[in-house]
């Protein structure tokens, strides 16, 4: 057991020991490998051979065995046999490749150069037509001179045309947030002329005039229990008219005197003093967004709730 694990650890070392080397040797045959595959000779000798023996590469990435049988092949390997010849699928795919590599570079400089001389005769013909002409010194710089004004003239242009976008932009913007607040002030003056109509609507007793339904939760005196009276009551111009069921008509009773209200806590306050200008009760009732009810008390004892039976819009 001691030799195995001897053994086992001086592998382990050389095996260390020898890793870099081994891994150096794996490079250098991946870059010579790569090199030879990306050289000219041998990527121009590959597509010649595949132009050349179009057939084969065809008939093994594109054809079935069904369809190579349609063609008169029974397999794979009689349709590269029969379109394979070692002479001539060999060295014309060769020849094409050497005569691409190594010919057609000196025949592409030499059209390189031609072209060359001919853009140098024309540019010197160009330039000694040029020179025969004449132009008077003083108009040349004229032209100069107009040139440079234009190009300041269209500088100063832009300049002044992105000043003026500038502020067109911060105009709009100022004119955007206007409308924003033009618009919040016209809700706020909307809201606050509602609020207004209903204090003014509410300033006096008007708006209570039409039919109602007061229930009065009276306490009996007797065993505590609550009794609740219902009374049906016509309002007009501050004065109380009930009806009378067998007379079948309404009967003034009372009008409303010392009436206010208090929009900020929704309470209003009124005293009720009958035909003969005695006060029967006093009302303290409060409101909310609807004031087509109202609770409150009567003589500040007894529960009191108003109900309009002829619904009112404020």
């Amino acid at each position: 057991m001691a030799v195995l694990l001897t053994m086992f650890h001086v592998f382990l070392d050389l095996t260390i020991l020898t890793a870099p080397i081994l891994m150096d040797k794996i490079s250098d045959f991946f870059y010579d490998l790569r090199d030879r595959v990306t050289n000219p000779l041998f990527v121009s000798f590959i597509i010649a051979w595949l132009v050349y023996n179009w057939q084969i590469p065809i008939g093994l990435i594109f054809y079935k065995g069904s369809e190579l049988a349609t063609d008169g092949y029974k397999s794979y390997i009689e349709l590269i046999s029969k379109n394979l010849e070692m002479g001539r699928s060999l060295w014309v795919p060769l020849k094409c490749s050497l005569l691409y590599t190594f010919v057609f570079p000196p025949i592409r400089l030499v059209i390189m150069a031609f072209l060359t001389w001919i853009k140098t005769i024309s540019i010197t013909w160009n330039l000694k037509i040029r020179s025969a002409g004449k132009v008077p010194a003083a108009k040349y710089f004229k032209v100069l001179r107009d040139n440079e004004e234009k190009q300041k003239y269209l500088s100063d242009l832009i300049l002044k045309e992105d000043v003026i976008l500038r502020d067109n932009a911060t105009t709009k913007a100022q004119l955007e947030e206007e409308k924003s607040n033009v618009s919040k002030a016209q809700d706020e003056k909307v809201l606050l002329q509602n609020k207004l109509n209903v204090i003014l609507n509410m300033a006096n007793t008007d708006w209570l005039n039409g039919d109602w339904n007061i229930k009065r939760h009276i306490k009996s005196k007797q065993n505590g229990a609550i009794i609740i009276d219902v009374q049906r009551i016509y309002i007009n111009n501050g004065d109380f008219f009930e009806y009378d069921k067998l007379l079948q008509q309404k009967k003034r009773e009372s009008t409303i005197k010392n009436y206010f209200f208090n929009d900020m806590t929704k309470e209003v306050f009124f005293i009720n003093k009958s035909v003969a200008g005695e006060i029967t009760s006093t009302h303290r009732l409060s409101y909310s967004d609807s004031i087509n009810e109202l609770t409150g008390f009567e003589n500040e004892d007894i529960r009191i709730d108003y109900e309009r039976t002829d619904v009112f819009d404020k």
